[in-house]
């Protein structure tokens, strides 16, 4: 009898660890289902269909300076990203940047400058912000072009600037990128057109913008300025300076700080009117100059 209780216990004992053990409030997940954590404010970004690569390759090389592309990144924080190896063989430092960055003929932003000391290599990423391939609808990155610029480090005066390198990555080549050009067409002359597309009344660095689409299909980069500006009627300063590269194409906007439209009492952009100052990037000679221009959005 001693024995059968004594076992009775053991059994009990085995039976209340193994409630314990287990959370009877928890469901049980098939194993091949992922748990993500998401927080209030946080936004679950589609995976994509496959990895995008690049080739690691040499994309300059004038012997004292040599660039490499080694890999790509599609998850980077600010957007995806390019990493480079850059090796400088000079007795000085440099100074290493970009210019005239687009993805799939488009212009974007950038972030990318680094130091080489001279002797040494220096490995860093460049970044294609993700708020310029939202706004110009890039969800595949499948061709990148660019500029180096390479600086003395010390002075900053300019060693050299290269051609425009190409850098090709593994989405299908048969892609076609797809561009909004919906709108008021304001300028179409000289292989250059120029698209009002709306206004944004949610620039959080400004206090609104009109959404520009810029086509440049002449054989010289171009830059784009707006003068002579005025909204509502009353003459108002605004931001529009926009380098667009031969035949590539640009999402820009004019802006206006909200300051100046508080001032002038102006709640909703009704009207505005400009003058367009197109030139020649490097140089700075003049190309174009339009007649004054009238858009309304009443």
């Amino acid at each position: 009898m001693k024995s059968y209780k004594a076992l009775l216990l053991i059994m009990l004992l085995v039976f209340s660890l193994l409630i314990v053990g287990c959370d009877v409030d928890s469901p049980v997940l098939p194993s091949h289902t992922p748990i993500t954590s998401k927080g209030p404010e946080e936004t679950i970004k589609p995976s994509p269909i496959e990895e995008i690569l690049v080739d690691e390759e040499l994309v300059f090389d004038d012997e004292d300076i040599k660039i490499w592309v080694k890999s790509f990144d599609d998850n980077g924080i600010f957007g995806p990203s390019l990493e480079l190896l850059i090796e400088n063989n000079r007795e000085e430092d440099i100074m290493v940047q970009v210019r005239g960055t687009t993805v799939n003929d488009v212009v974007v932003n950038t972030i990318f400058s680094v130091n080489v000391s001279a002797g040494k290599e220096a490995s860093k990423d460049i970044t294609l912000m993700q708020s310029s391939l939202d706004k110009a609808g890039i969800e595949l990155v499948k061709d990148i072009e660019l500029r180096f610029v390479i600086s003395d480090g010390d002075n900053w005066a300019t060693i050299l600037a290269t051609d425009p390198i190409k850098i090709s990555t593994s989405v299908d080549p048969s892609f076609k990128q797809e561009y909004d050009d919906s709108g008021q067409l304001i300028l179409d002359q000289d292989g250059i057109r120029i698209i009002v597309r709306g206004i944004d009344n949610e620039d959080t660095l400004w206090g609104a913008s009109v959404e520009l689409f810029i086509e440049n299909n002449q054989d010289q980069g171009i830059r784009v300025q707006a003068k002579d500006v005025s909204v509502n009627g009353f003459a108002i300063d605004s931001l529009l300076s926009s380098e667009i590269p031969a035949s590539k194409k640009a999402y820009a906007e004019i802006s206006f700080a909200e300051a100046d439209l508080k001032e002038h009492d102006i709640k909703t952009i009704e009207e505005i009117e400009m003058v367009l100052h197109i030139s020649e990037i490097e140089s700075w000679d003049s190309l174009l100059i339009s007649d004054p221009i009238t858009v309304s959005f009443k």
